[in-house]
């Protein structure tokens, strides 16, 4: 079921949200859906998310819509436990917030350059102000995506869907 309050939508736990906007009822074996485009039919596939976001409410938002979208998500509040949480086990995709105080997502990307695993991740930068000046820069640094805050389930579920389909560099 999907409640709308203001501009956020709000999901309720055992939903789904197709990929027209439509809330359904998740089963329980459901983690991730992509159209097979020979049959039509849904393939699941299971990604494994941090978000890493300073701001609590953010952070358990885009947390519970990754879960929402089937996603294992662990959550961090900033660089050093984003960088711990790599340690004990990589992710597929990193959501980071590029404005974070004391270390930032810019700080994240160089510092995992040289990660053994970082070719295994995708790192995707969330920013709530979006200009071309911090796009170039975040692509710069390494970053595969630049996504603009608040961010749109339907934005979400196109990023995740792409990821989940493509094979890693």
């Amino acid at each position: 079921m999907i409640r709308r309050t203001g501009y956020a939508p709000v999901f309720s736990r055992g939903t789904f949200i197709t990929p027209h906007g439509s809330a359904v009822p998740r089963t329980s074996c459901a983690d991730f859906k992509l159209d097979d485009p020979r049959t039509g039919q849904y393939l699941w596939v299971m990604l494994s998310v941090l978000v890493v976001e300073d701001h609590e409410d953010a952070r358990e938002m885009l947390g519970e819509l990754l879960s929402l979208f089937g996603a294992r998500v662990r959550l961090a509040d900033g660089v050093t436990e984003a960088l711990a949480a790599i340690e004990e086990a990589t992710p597929d995709v990193v959501f980071c917030d590029l404005c974070m105080p004391y270390a930032d997502g810019y700080d994240l990307a160089v510092a995992l350059e040289q990660h053994p695993c970082r070719r295994q991740m995708r790192l995707v930068a969330l920013t709530g102000f979006l200009t071309q000046a911090a796009q170039r820069r975040a692509l710069a640094q390494g970053f595969e995506a630049v996504l603009e805050k608040p961010l749109l389930p339907e934005v979400l579920e196109t990023f995740l869907k792409a990821s989940a389909s493509r094979p890693f560099a």
